[in-house]
C-alpha cells in the first residue's frame, strides 16, 4: 500500500473560503497536525499545489505573539503557490485572515484516528454480467 506524506482524503475539518480551501489534517509518518491551503479551482488537478502550515508554526500568524513580517512574507509566497495575485493586498489579507481565523482549530486538533471499524458492507451487482462486488465501509475512530 502506498504511503503519502499528505492525504487530503483524510482530514479533521475542511473549510471553503472562496477560492481557498482549507484542510486541517495530519502530515508525514508521525501524523503531525497541519493546516493545508489549496486553490479551490485547482483541487484534484495536476497543478494543485498545497501550502502546509505545521501546528508548531501557527504562532507566526497570531496577533498576540505572532511575527507580522514573517506572516506577510509567507502570505506573499503562499499567494504565488496558490496561483492567486500576490501583488493584490486584499489577496494577502484574505490568506492571512483565513489562517488566523482557523488557528484555534489547528491547535485543538485531536491525534489522527488510527483505528478503523467496519460499519457496513456494500454489495454491487452488475446487471449485465451478474458479477457481485463487495466492499467494506469503514469509519476511523
Amino acid at each position: 500500500m502506498t504511503q503519502y506524506a499528505l492525504d487530503l482524503t483524510q482530514y479533521h475539518r475542511r473549510y471553503e473560503r472562496g477560492d481557498i480551501t482549507v484542510y486541517l489534517t495530519w502530515f508525514g509518518g508521525k501524523h503531525k497536525p497541519v493546516m493545508v491551503l489549496v486553490n479551490t479551482n485547482r483541487l484534484g488537478g495536476e497543478n494543485c499545489v498545497p501550502v502546509v502550515i505545521p501546528q508548531e508554526n501557527a504562532w507566526i500568524w497570531t496577533e498576540e505573539k505572532g511575527n507580522p513580517k514573517e506572516a506577510a512574507r509567507s502570505a506573499y509566497v503562499f499567494a504565488h503557490a496558490l496561483e492567486l495575485d500576490p501583488h493584490n493586498r486584499i489577496t494577502l489579507i484574505r490568506i492571512a485572515s483565513t489562517i488566523r481565523d482557523l488557528i484555534d482549530d489547528l491547535v485543538m486538533m485531536p491525534p489522527k484516528p488510527t483505528t478503523e471499524v467496519v460499519v457496513a458492507d456494500a454489495f454491487r451487482t452488475d446487471r449485465n454480467t451478474g458479477k457481485v462486488t463487495h466492499q467494506e465501509i469503514i469509519d476511523r475512530v
